[in-house]
C-alpha cells in the first residue's frame, strides 16, 4: 500500500542488554528506535523488551545485528485498524 517502507514494525529481545545493544547499534548507523515493553500478546517466550523502528531500518538493522553479534528473537509490523487498535504480524 506505498506506505510499507515507513511501516512500523517491533523487533524483539530475550534480554534488556540486548535490547539496548540494538538501540546502541542503531544510533551509531544514525538510525532512530525507541525501546519498549513488548505488547503481552507478543512478550510470551520472554521477550519483555522490544524496538520500535520503521519496516526499512528494521531490515537495515537486523543485518547490521548479525554482523555484530547482536540478538533479536523476532520481527513484528504492526497494524492500526480504524479504530486504532494495533495489531502484529511476523515479518520473515
Amino acid at each position: 500500500s506505498g506506505g510499507e517502507s515507513m511501516q512500523r514494525c517491533l523487533v524483539t529481545f530475550v534480554s534488556q542488554t540486548a535490547a539496548f545493544r540494538f538501540k546502541r547499534l542503531a544510533e551509531d548507523n544514525g538510525l532512530f528506535v525507541k525501546i519498549i515493553q513488548t505488547p503481552k500478546e507478543l512478550s510470551r517466550g520472554g521477550c519483555s523488551y522490544a524496538a520500535k523502528c520503521t519496516r526499512n531500518d528494521a531490515l537495515k538493522l537486523t543485518s547490521l545485528c548479525r554482523r555484530n553479534g547482536v540478538g533479536y528473537s523476532r520481527i513484528f509490523a504492526e497494524f492500526t485498524d480504524t479504530g486504532g487498535r494495533r495489531s502484529y504480524e511476523e515479518v520473515r
